[in-house]
């Protein structure tokens, strides 16, 4: 009999929060739990809290399980001492030409909140900088060997986007250089100047920087793991606000939350997290918070939609992707042709940094068949699978749409 993947994941949210008594739990679970454990547990990428949360008590977990556990401990924590180097050289040679910088996410979490190096990984460096030091600091980064990963004008508005093309260099880390923390095209309105403003003091890979207060960093961390990725990233983003409110304890302010979520207008998001939070990591939020945040709350369905998103389907299909998934809503065939032109002729800047060409070249023009082709290559399979209206095909469709209606609820919509 199939196991229900909803089941395994409650299982593994229960291991890690911390009210479980695990010297009651541990000692009933059977070979094949343990084997389901650890398959969830990557699947969310929470091996690494798992294995946190289980090494105190070694004489309760089968020993081919510590070890594994371990071993992917030990191995991130070098890895992430790895990164630490690279990120060390940044910050110090971007501090030497006066520079300020607020570090973001994966580097600051697995530095400063996670009580040690190896228990949060990240692949990128991600720095919020001044919008006017973006011209220096890229010559700091070229001047370390870091190259644009596509074309870039800094005086086109740029809207789309919130950091400069992922900087590159070999056998080192990406660095994605921020002016802001999302998107000015969504609906939310982030205040950029309240966050340096806000600002704390850090010190990340041995350099001397600043961090998003813990306020802005929840919110922040909220609006990334269930607005931007719609919880398709799985829990371990709600572990990591979890992490910095414990970290957090007893300095953390609830009413600078409230109003700035309001005046980013990020209220829903920030409460359907909250909402998630016990359920996910036993971290529970103050009731007042949660009734300030919606007075008129939608009720629990919501909150049931949006767990289920975090439950990843198996599935032999290829994931399908939003457009796809609009694809098969959408009726008549010039309906579907319609959205699949918009899908090739995307806005030419669009273009021009997924082909690295200058917008103001004709050459660019050829770039519309290349993409296509390759979109054709890509997705054909999936989006035939669709059209013939195939079972676990429709099933991928309804989960993606399901992801954006939720996505367009927290925008407001």
């Amino acid at each position: 009999m199939e196991t229900d993947p909803r089941s395994e994941l409650e299982t593994l949210f229960n291991l890690l929060a911390p009210q479980t008594a695990l010297a009651h739990v541990l000692p009933a679970l059977t070979a094949p739990d343990w084997q389901r454990l650890e398959q969830v547990a990557a699947q969310h990428d929470l091996t690494l809290i798992l294995y946190d949360r289980l090494a105190p008590l070694p004489g309760l977990v089968p020993e081919d399980v510590r070890e594994r556990l371990r071993s992917a401990y030990l191995q991130a924590t070098a890895r992430n001492l790895l990164i630490l180097h690279h990120a060390g050289t940044i910050l110090t040679a971007l501090k030497a030409e006066g520079i300020e910088v607020i570090v973001l996410k994966g580097l600051y979490l697995a530095e400063v909140v996670y009580p040690a190096p190896g228990l949060r990984t990240f692949d990128d460096l991600d720095l919020l900088l001044h919008r006017a030091d973006l011209s220096a600091a890229l010559a700091v980064m070229r001047g370390l060997g870091y190259q644009l990963s596509t074309w870039y004008d800094p005086a086109d508005p740029n809207r789309d986007l919130k950091h400069l093309p992922p900087l590159l260099k070999e056998n080192a880390p990406v660095v994605e250089l921020h002016w802001t923390i999302l998107e000015e095209e969504e609906p939310f309105t982030i205040d950029v100047e309240g966050l340096w403003a806000r600002r704390l003091p850090a010190r990340v890979a041995g350099v001397d920087v600043s961090s998003l207060s813990a306020e802005d960093l929840v919110l922040h961390l909220a609006l990334h793991t269930t607005y931007q990725h719609r919880l398709a990233g799985g829990a371990r983003g709600l572990c990591d606000i979890a992490a910095v409110l414990r970290h957090s304890t007893g300095q953390f302010d609830w009413q600078l939350l409230l109003d700035t979520a309001q005046g980013w207008g990020a209220q829903r998001t920030a409460w359907l997290t909250f909402q998630l939070l016990p359920r996910v990591t036993g971290e529970e939020v103050p009731s007042w918070v949660l009734a300030q945040l919606l007075p008129d709350p939608p009720g629990e369905g919501i909150v049931e939609r949006a767990l289920r998103q975090l439950v990843r389907p198996q599935s032999v299909l290829p994931a399908v992707t939003p457009d796809l998934a609009a694809l098969a809503q959408t009726k008549g065939f010039f309906g579907k042709l319609s959205l699949v032109l918009r899908r090739v002729f995307i806005p030419r800047r669009v273009l021009a940094r997924e082909y690295n060409v200058d917008p103001r070249s004709l050459r660019l023009y050829l770039y519309y068949p290349v993409r296509l082709a390759r979109l054709l290559r890509e997705y054909r399979g999936s989006a035939v699978r669709l059209l013939r209206g195939e079972g676990d095909a429709l099933a991928s469709a309804r989960r993606e749409n399901a992801r954006g209606d939720l996505r367009n609820w927290l925008g407001g919509k």
